[in-house]
Formats: C-alpha cells, sequence, structure tokens
C-alpha cells in the first residue's frame, strides 16, 4: 500500500503551508518558544516526504482504519493551516507516523518500556 506516496499532493501542500506558517511567527518574534517545535514537526514532515517510498513499506502493515485516522489529521492542518487546531493535527500526523514505525520494531518497544519503567 502506497499510503504516503499516495498522498504526497496533500503532503507538500501541508509543507509549503508550514514554511509560510513557520517564517510569519518569525518576523513577529524570532524568539518565539514555539518556533524550535515547529521546525522540529517541518524536518520530520520534509523527512517524511522525501523518504515516501521508505515510509510506505513501513507503514504497510498499519491496518486501514489507523491510515485513516493518520490522515484525517493531515486533511485537518491542510483545512485549517494556521489555526491551533490545525498545527496540533499536523504535529499529531507526524507523531503517529514515528509512533507506527517505532511500534514495529522490537527494540524501539523494548527501549520505550525501559523508560517508562516497565521493563
Amino acid at each position: 500500500m502506497d499510503f504516503v506516496t499516495r498522498n504526497l499532493e496533500s503532503l507538500e501542500n501541508a509543507k509549503s503551508k508550514f514554511i509560510f506558517l513557520i517564517s510569519e511567527i518569525e518576523k513577529i518574534d524570532e524568539n518565539d518558544k514555539d518556533l524550535p517545535r515547529y521546525k522540529s514537526v517541518l524536518a520530520d514532515l520534509s523527512e517524511i516526504i522525501d523518504n515516501s517510498e521508505s515510509w510506505d513499506k513501513t507503514l504497510s502493515r498499519l491496518p486501514e482504519k489507523a491510515k485513516n485516522q493518520v490522515l484525517n489529521n493531515l486533511d485537518t492542518y491542510n483545512n485549517d493551516p494556521q489555526g491551533y487546531t490545525g498545527v496540533l493535527a499536523l504535529s499529531s500526523f507526524v507523531f503517529m507516523l514515528h509512533t507506527a514505525r517505532d511500534l514495529q520494531n522490537p527494540e524501539k518497544i523494548k527501549a520505550i518500556l525501559k523508560e517508562v519503567g516497565v521493563l
């Protein structure tokens, strides 16, 4: 299933809107406390776009329902790119993709469980 590559246009659209938002924030206050987090989300989003085929392979095992939930966050952002809900949705989109990837890696699961004190 080509989940990421199938949605590249929407991802590129989100990326350009997010770049614009970051530049507008920087014009107002280049020391805004949220800028580092936003730039991190942008870097992750860029990596997802640049490595779409690899992400497709990683996410191929996700159930269709989960993919739709992830995609809903991208749609929410593209519908509200400068609002709180939209920005939160884009952050959630990136987080959900990373979580889906990490949960397929047994070593990563062990590290997470150790970090939270379960192991």
